[in-house]
């Protein structure tokens, strides 16, 4: 069928299906929260799904200097295959992180290849502990052999099980760098999984967050995604040596920006009979007793930060028509630059069950409907992938032809957010139209490192231009300008 034409019953027949109530605000010094949906109404005799939406936004007018200490792990590829540039940028990129570091920030340094080396253990960096953590990077950090990356992987662990507390609120993060395959020791994702399962307790004591980065097309770009996303971190895709400071300071600036951590939403479901259906983010609690409570771990935030939670809520049949009927009550919480637990009620989010449907009590939210788009694209990218893989090029290309009529037939699909998406959709596409461009080009890894920037609405490349933001701008032409700057 014609796109356009698709498009254009969209509009004439959509409007009933993709229409919001006004947004519920709720206004505070710390952070922003609206409530909205994709409808008021659903006919009292029949069942149907709606949308609620949280719209999260962090102010900017703020002491940006001031943020939560860090602690932070690098674990480190040494192997054979990082000879040369690689090895002198992987230095310029440790030594440019130990500049961003504040005196009350730790720093470890792990290298590994055909075992694991900690060359540095948690040091404060004040004056003198960036002056050790400099010479070691310099003295240390030279190419070996093979590529034991599990071994590295653990020891980094151990660090944060072992380090010092003092029962202060710090941010906990590991960077596992790699350009190659693990060759030695832990190899499959299978026994990658099972190590990260014995660190359960630590990870969810500490919210330790795992951000890994693969260089040039030779690494195991799905383990990456793996080990990162179970431990609530990003993967980066560096595709050549061009990129090294972009990506790194990417990633910096989600530490060093950071304005608030551990933000949670949470979520009380009054009537067990409206169900959860999906909700956006991958990080979710739950627990059951007469009714339903969920609990969506956004992680950390930084200043002048927007993000979306969706959910989608399942409505049964109601034996009468209801005026206003309460489906969940919704609160916040997060941990300021001082170490407080911030909290804040959000109100609740009633949908009513009328007899009869009446257009005229609807609006349509465009930014909803963005969203659902985004999600729409990040599922298609996880479907190409798996078909990708087994090798089946033209289910891949369907999968994501499939996206775009539905994105193109969306009532947003006019906006700027919404051509952004339409555009990736069609380098994708080529990225999957056959082996060669999928398995030798690095454009596998270039679809994870997508599926990651629309999961959690952050930019993992300058090029993902619906989440780059001026701060990105700002931290990415200063990393560049140091590694420009620095002969090693």
């Amino acid at each position: 069928m014609n796109i356009k034409f698709v498009v254009l019953l969209v509009v004439l027949f959509g409007y009933c299906h993709y229409l919001t109530a006004s947004p519920v605000p709720s206004d505070s010094p710390w952070i922003q929260v609206e409530l909205s949906k994709d409808r008021n109404q659903i006919v009292y005799n029949k069942d149907n799904a709606f949308h609620i939406m949280a719209t999260l936004q962090t102010p900017n007018n703020i002491n940006k200097s001031k943020r939560t200490p860090i602690d932070i792990s690098c674990v480190i590829d040494v192997s054979g295959s990082m000879a040369g540039s690689k090895i002198v940028l992987v230095r310029k990129a440790l030594l440019y992180l130990v500049t961003k570091l504040q005196p009350e920030d730790r720093l470890s340094i792990v290298m590994f290849s055909e075992a694991a080396t900690t060359i540095l253990d948690w040091t404060f960096m004040n004056e003198v502990g960036k002056q050790k953590a400099n010479e070691q990077v310099s003295t240390h950090i030279h190419e070996k052999t093979s590529t034991n990356m599990g071994s590295g992987l653990q020891s980094g662990l151990e660090l944060f099980k072992n380090r010092p507390t003092d029962g202060s609120i710090r941010t906990s993060t590991m960077i596992l760098f790699t350009d190659g395959e693990a060759n030695v020791g832990f190899v499959t994702p299978l026994e990658y999984q099972n190590l990260l399962r014995e660190y359960d307790a630590l990870l969810k004591e500490t919210h330790l967050s795992i951000h890994t980065f693969g260089f040039g097309e030779q690494h195991n770009s799905q383990l990456l995604s793996l080990i990162s996303e179970y431990a609530k971190g990003f993967y980066f895709y560096i595709a050549n040596e061009e990129l090294i400071a972009e990506k790194f300071a990417l990633c910096f600036k989600n530490l060093f920006q950071s304005y608030l951590s551990h933000v949670t939403l949470f979520m009380h479901i009054l009537d067990r009979r409206y169900y959860v259906k999906t909700i956006s983010y991958p990080y979710v609690t739950s627990k059951e007793i007469a009714s339903a409570f969920y609990d969506v771990n956004v992680g950390s935030m930084s200043y002048s930060e927007k993000r979306h939670v969706l959910i989608q809520i399942g409505a049964p049949i109601e034996s009468n028509p209801i005026d206003s009927k309460i489906v969940a009550k919704f609160s916040i919480s997060g941990i300021d630059t001082n170490g407080e637990t911030m909290n804040m009620d959000l109100g609740e989010v009633t949908i009513e069950r009328p007899f009869q449907y009446d257009s005229s009590k609807e609006q349509v939210n465009l930014e909803l409907d963005e969203q659902l788009n985004r999600l729409r694209l990040k599922q298609a990218i996880d479907d190409s992938i798996k078909e990708a893989e087994k090798g089946s090029y033209e289910d891949a290309q369907k999968v994501l032809k499939d996206a775009e009529i539905g994105i193109v037939a969306s009532i947003s699909s006019h906006t700027d957010f919404t051509s952004l998406l339409l555009g990736q959709i069609e380098k994708l596409k080529n990225y999957v139209k056959d082996a060669t461009s999928y398995l030798h080009s690095g454009e596998r890894h270039t679809m994870l490192n997508q599926r990651t920037a629309h999961t959690y609405e952050k930019a993992m490349a300058m090029d993902d231009s619906n989440y780059v933001t001026g701060q990105d701008e700002e931290e990415v032409e200063e990393a560049k300008s140091y590694f420009g700057s620095q002969d090693l």
